[in-house]
């Protein structure tokens, strides 16, 4: 038997409204983790999602997609909101409070390590900041069970066939 998607409260960074994961019911949930200065998983894990939300045609109205900073301090809801102007608009991104991100990562065993990067560009005074996350998405029903985990290998093709299953289940 699944079991309830761990609680996810964030303020919504696109519209400034807080948002609790528990009050999606009646759609199914993608979330995933990362940070607006990631130059590898990331931009291709958005990509990812924009692909699978085309996949899904007239579905897509009935699939939220989160995408949850895993750096509170430097993607601030203003700095996160015009990151995401360059991704899908129905890629929503979730600004965790710094307290709390801890125990959500725990709770999705997801991981977030900081640590300085060796090389310093130009004129930069202290060493850069790298993170090791994360690049799963995690799948959520319309009853709220955390159903699935998906690995960065999963294809958007793979993602929308499972979300349209999980969409026609009663």
């Amino acid at each position: 038997m699944p079991a309830k998607a761990p609680e996810i409260d964030a303020l919504e960074v696109r519209c400034g409204t807080p948002l609790r994961l528990s009050a999606q019911r009646g759609r199914a949930v993608l979330v995933t983790f990362g940070l607006t200065s990631c130059d590898g998983a990331c931009p291709k894990t958005l990509a990812k999602l924009h692909a699978l939300l085309e996949a899904l045609g007239p579905d897509a109205a009935r699939v939220r997609a989160f995408f949850v900073s895993v750096d509170p301090e430097r993607d601030t809801p203003e700095r996160f909101k015009a990151f995401l102007d360059g991704y899908d608009p129905r890629i929503e991104g979730l600004y965790v409070e710094p307290a709390g991100l801890t125990q959500v990562l725990d709770a999705y065993k997801a991981i977030a390590i900081k640590r300085p990067r060796a090389l310093r560009r130009p004129g930069e005074p202290a060493p850069r900041v790298a993170f090791a996350h994360s690049a799963s998405l995690w799948l959520v029903d319309p009853r709220g069970d955390l159903r699935a985990r998906y690995s960065v290998t999963a294809t958007a093709e793979e993602l929308a066939a499972d979300v349209k299953r999980l969409l026609a289940e009663r």
